[in-house]
């Protein structure tokens, strides 16, 4: 789901058009917004033949619950690619964003354009949610109303990627409209600004995901001991441990955020705390632990700037055409280049890295807790809950049943366990090296 709403962010933000393209021939704003609504409350219909599919009577048995649960994903998948085309249909089809910008003449306005040229993906996403929620009451039988299930997805996936992006275009919309902005335009320098403002939301963050995601401070009790000892063997300093309020959802997740100590909360769910034994919250506390002690904020923060770095070499070459109205615009091979690039770094790189990362972090549990079975026993009990087949992946994670096998195997294996910690320190020193590539090679263009 961040992906997509990552994309579609991206596909908002490309679509600055200048206000004589409503005077192009073949523009109509009321039919632009005739149609929009149109496609938009479209959005539901796959996800109510989805619905339709998932009979309870069904999930009675293993055998077939897998077969519906792998329908499900695969169907899940395909919905999202339908609302990202969706989508673009709007924006670059119906031009959506030539109302916005030409019509209203919201151009120069702060944040404002930006968050209504999104809007139509945010008001499908909502829609979509409505039969993708009788789905999960059929798969995991949660107690949330509807409009708790809403409020949780609009918390957990649409407001954790729209405020920093909220805050990061507020900042670069007020420093644009200052003199001296064009001063750092004219010098080449006009990306210092979104660069470190996206460092300061990156390393601030964890503030606000506190409030964005709905938390609590875990109160005193033998569980929260436990983990504060963990801490302590563990080394690492946190500014607290938090409960993450799932409002009768049945999540059973955590997380930590935060590359340094005096902003790093780690976040259990209420329903792991209910779902699973102390011991068992044990180690998916420790494999929270394992992302800090192994420094994985930190390294994909240096891919992030390993992005920003390609995007201002990008920039600088007039890789950028800066005015995407139409398909004649989209489809341009400069265009059709940076999305390849985009697609290709988040889509597959970054989740490439990410699964491997998230193998290093089971692996840090394990030896930290020094209960291999334990930790296993945590990630089916969590397999279970989700209402996912156990042998389907993601983006960013490995299927329950490799991570299991894996844990396992390196436990009982140390020379595997070595072979793997050598390929992750490769894997460590090829982001570094592809991220100094870039930056060097952005620098010398800029320079030239």
């Amino acid at each position: 789901m961040y992906f997509i709403i990552i994309l579609a962010v991206l596909i908002a933000l490309g679509t600055e058009v200048s206000p004589e393209a409503v005077l192009e021939p073949g523009y109509n704003a009321a039919l632009t917004l005739l149609f929009t609504i149109v496609v938009v409350a479209l959005a539901p219909v796959p996800g109510i033949v989805l619905s339709a599919t998932v009979r309870p009577e069904r999930l009675s048995d293993s055998f077939t619950r897998a077969h519906v649960l792998k329908r499900v994903r695969v169907g899940s998948i395909l919905y999202q690619a339908y609302l990202l085309a969706s989508f673009a249909v709007v924006t670059y089809v119906l031009d959506w964003p030539v109302l916005i910008d030409g019509t209203l003449r919201m151009r120069r306005w702060v944040l404002i354009d930006e968050l209504l040229k999104v809007l139509p993906f945010l008001v499908m996403l909502v829609l979509a949610w409505m039969p993708l929620y009788r789905i999960d009451r059929k798969l995991r039988q949660g107690t949330w109303s509807l409009r708790e299930y809403i409020e949780f997805h609009l918390r957990q996936y649409v407001l954790f990627v729209l405020v920093p992006f909220v805050a990061l275009v507020t900042v670069v919309d007020v420093l644009g409209l200052l003199p001296w902005s064009r001063t750092l335009e004219r010098m080449g320098l006009d990306w210092v600004v979104p660069v470190a403002g996206m460092a300061a939301v990156f390393i601030f963050f964890p503030h606000l995901v506190r409030f964005v995601w709905k938390t609590r401070h875990m109160e005193e009790s033998p569980l929260r001991t436990r983990l504060v000892d963990l801490c302590g063997r563990a080394k690492i300093a946190c500014r607290d441990i938090l409960v993450w309020e799932t409002m009768g959802g049945q999540v059973v997740n955590a997380c930590v955020s935060g590359i340094l100590a005096s902003v790093r909360y780690v976040m259990v769910t209420d329903a792991l705390m209910e779902s699973l034994s102390q011991e068992e919250i044990e180690g998916v506390f420790a494999h929270e632990i394992g992302h800090v002690r192994r420094h994985h904020m930190v390294y994909y923060g240096v891919f992030i700037l390993g992005f920003v770095a390609v995007l201002v070499l990008m920039g600088s070459t007039g890789m950028f055409t800066g005015k995407s109205s139409g398909w004649h615009a989209v489809l341009s091979l400069e265009n059709l280049l940076v999305v390849a690039f985009v697609v290709i770094y988040w889509g597959v790189a970054f989740g490439w890295v990410s699964r491997r990362m998230e193998l290093e972090a089971d692996l840090y549990a394990v030896e930290l807790t020094g209960n291999a079975g334990s930790f296993a026993n945590a990630l089916e009990r969590i397999s279970c809950f989700s209402g996912r087949d156990r042998t389907s992946g993601s983006w960013r994670h490995f299927s329950i049943a490799k991570r299991t096998g894996f844990v396992l195997a390196l436990d009982a294996d140390p020379a595997r366990r070595e072979r793997f910690r050598a390929s992750m320190s490769v894997l460590r020193w090829g982001i570094v090296a592809w991220t100094l590539s870039a930056a060097s090679a952005a620098v010398v263009v800029i320079l030239l």
